[in-house]
């Protein structure tokens, strides 16, 4: 079974995703638009993909998945987890940073068994009549706090640093990174036992490494994404 089901299935969800503040092949999400609530992030559940949860506090909004709700992709055998991703492109090449707050905001301490968070990549492409698929994961693992607790993740195109998901397209991470790349997020993998508890995402953003932010100067001046204080 090949993940392309995800594109079908959430085709009519993202027919109604809007605008998300972005400059060109970057991204940030922030989810404090209450029109726009999780503004198109989904998560592999029992019936395919589903929206995320989107909560409201303090003036702030934000994505919640509750890991109950999240199975093993893409059969039964597998410890691979997907709560939150989204079916945007992006360039990695050119915007090679990603950053995230997550926080547990389980009633008891969230448990992976041993397994971690990891930013992923993926392409679903129709070659011929056949939907073909390619889908990497970064090796180093994001960081969950019980408090808003940021990772800053800097992507490279060396191979050791990307795990195969899964490939019938023979292409690397490299080769999704710079062009082909319509869909990204986070994962959960390589635990003993599903996970459990319940998960909060914000301030996510896709961008480039320090020098370029710096010369985008004021244009960048007025996008918000570092970390910000939260209740």
């Amino acid at each position: 079974m090949k993940k392309t089901v995800l594109l079908f299935v959430i085709t009519v969800v993202m027919a109604a995703g809007a605008a998300y503040a972005q400059l060109p092949s970057q991204q940030f999400e922030t989810w404090d638009d209450t029109s726009l609530r999780e503004n198109g992030w989904i998560y592999y559940g029992a019936s395919g993909a589903a929206p995320v949860d989107w909560a409201w506090s303090g003036g702030n909004g934000y994505i919640v998945s509750d890991l109950s709700r999240v199975v093993r992709w893409p059969d039964a055998s597998c410890m691979d987890f997907y709560p939150a991703y989204c079916l945007k492109p992006v360039n990695l090449i050119v915007n090679p940073v990603i950053q995230i707050q997550v926080r547990d905001i389980s009633p008891a301490p969230v448990q992976l068994y041993g397994g971690s968070i990891q930013y992923w990549i993926g392409e679903e492409v129709e070659v011929g009549g056949v939907w073909k698929a390619t889908y990497y994961a970064f090796k180093q693992p994001v960081t969950i706090g019980s408090g808003w607790t940021g990772t800053i993740l800097n992507l490279t195109t060396n191979p050791a640093d990307w795990q195969l998901i899964y490939d019938d397209q023979g292409k690397s991470a490299a080769d999704l990174m710079g062009a082909g790349l319509n869909m990204h997020g986070f994962r959960i993998f390589g635990g003993s036992s599903d996970p459990v508890g319940v998960l909060a995402f914000d301030n996510f953003a896709v961008v480039p490494e320090p020098a370029g932010v710096l010369a985008l100067g004021s244009l960048m001046a007025g996008l918000t994404f570092i970390r910000r204080n939260r209740p």
